[in-house]
This record gives structure tokens, C-alpha cells and sequence, in this order.
């Protein structure tokens, strides 16, 4: 599907090539498909049809698109968390397909930040120990943990509460201790939600549109309202 959305300050690209020349790719994402039902004698469902996509290094970006576009379906599979059945994704130089599951699991553990929208921290665990949790699994020194938590939680302004529990701080407290639990391994990608200058708008299983933010927020926040209208009702996913 072909959509058009055109504005003054901001950039709207269909397709992008990928492997372009000068791009510090940490995401290449190559002809991703991915089919439900397939192999078990079910009507098969087609979630993606072939969504090629790249994220460069310092690029903060969002997925939108109505709901049973395949914003999860590519989420996930970028993350590792599923496999495609068809193409391939590039993580930080490497091909997800082609590791095991363990290896899959310390792969993600160590490049892969995440923010999920509930947080997920642990209420019987301090705020100090949720931020620690990645360094415990790759079996990290306690000092050298206690290091690098302290000092991510300065960065954030949550140093001074370290020793309470989850349930005893607020929304936007619990929000930062998620996003220093998910930088304290210096992932290569993060996915959360956030602030964004690009925003890619699936719809069918396909990219349908992209918009690259060259205007203020307002401006910006604007210009999806009205992209959103031609693709469609969309949530944010990432």
C-alpha cells in the first residue's frame, strides 16, 4: 500500500535500503515474514509480509500501526524473543537465527535492553537489587555490581532511594528504575517506549509509511495524529 502523508519539516520515506553506504546499522532486519498456523494443519495467518527495516546507532524509534498489524510480531522477533519464517535479522553484527537457545538467551541478556509499559520490577527485591538483576545472571562480582548500579541510579536521580521497594515509590520512579535496569549492561538496543524521531507505521503486515521528525514535538505529535488517520487507529507498541 502506498500512502502519503506530506509535510514541510517532516521526511516521509517508504522504503529504505538497506546496507546503504556510511549506515552504522545496529539492526538489519532483511524480508521478515512471518506466517501462524502454518504447520499444524490451522488456517495459516500471514503477521508480517517481508518488512525490511534498519536502526542505526543513536536512532530512537517508534512502531505504530491498528491493531493486528504485526507491531508485536516484528517487536518480537527483532528482540529474539520469535522467530520469522522467512528472512533474517542482524542484532550488533549477528544473526539471531543462528544461535542456539542458550546462546540466544545470553545474547539477549547482554545486548538487548527491554522497558516493558508494566515495568515488571520485583516487589520483594529492593529497587538497587531490581537494577542488579542482569549482572546477577552473567554472575558478576557484588562489588562490581553495586558499582555500576549506583551509578546508573545517580544518572537517573533515584540514587537516594536505592534501599525501598517498588511498591513504595511513584509511577515515574518505577519507570526509571526499569530503564536503568535496562541500560545497566549497555545493550546495544534498547526497546521500550519512548520519545522518538522516526516513527514506522506497519499496517498489514507491511511497513506502510515512515516519518522522520525535523520539527518541534508539538509539530511532531501533530503530523502523526494525521498520518495515524490514514493508516488507521494504532497504539504505540514501541
Amino acid at each position: 500500500m502506498e500512502a502519503t502523508c506530506a509535510h514541510e519539516y517532516t521526511e516521509i520515506r517508504k522504503e529504505k535500503t538497506i546496507g546503504e553506504a556510511g549506515n552504522m546499522a545496529v539492526v538489519k532486519a532483511v524480508g521478515l515474514t512471518k506466517v501462524y498456523g502454518e504447520y499444524k494443519g490451522e488456517n495459516a495467518t500471514s503477521a508480517l509480509n517481508g518488512v525490511s527495516l534498519e536502526v542505526e546507532q543513536g536512532e530512537f524509534i517508534g512502531v505504530m500501526g491498528p491493531s493486528g498489524s504485526g507491531k508485536s510480531t516484528l517487536v518480537n522477533i527483532l528482540s529474539g524473543i520469535m522467530m520469522p519464517t522467512a528472512g533474517h535479522v542482524e542484532v550488533a553484527g549477528q544473526e539471531i537465527a543462528a544461535m542456539n537457545e542458550d546462546e540466544l538467551a545470553l545474547f539477549r541478556r547482554r545486548k538487548l535492553g527491554f522497558v516493558f509499559q508494566d515495568f515488571n520490577l520485583l516487589e520483594n527485591l529492593t529497587l538497587e537489587e531490581n537494577v542488579m538483576l542482569p549482572m546477577v545472571f552473567d554472575h558478576r562480582g557484588p562489588e562490581e555490581m553495586k558499582q555500576k548500579a549506583d551509578e546508573i541510579m545517580t544518572r537517573f536521580g533515584i540514587g537516594e532511594i536505592k534501599g525501598r521497594y517498588p511498591y513504595a515509590i511513584s509511577g515515574g520512579q518505577q519507570q526509571r528504575v526499569a530503564v536503568s535496569r535496562a541500560l545497566v549492561n549497555d545493550p546495544a538496543i534498547v526497546f521500550a517506549a519512548s520519545y522518538c524521531k522516526k516513527v514506522i507505521f506497519i499496517k498489514d503486515g507491511a511497513i506502510a509509511m515512515e516519518i522522520v521528525r525535523k520539527g518541534s514535538r508539538k509539530e511532531f505529535f501533530d503530523h502523526i495524529l494525521d498520518c495515524q488517520a490514514i493508516v488507521g487507529g494504532v497504539q504505540n507498541d514501541v
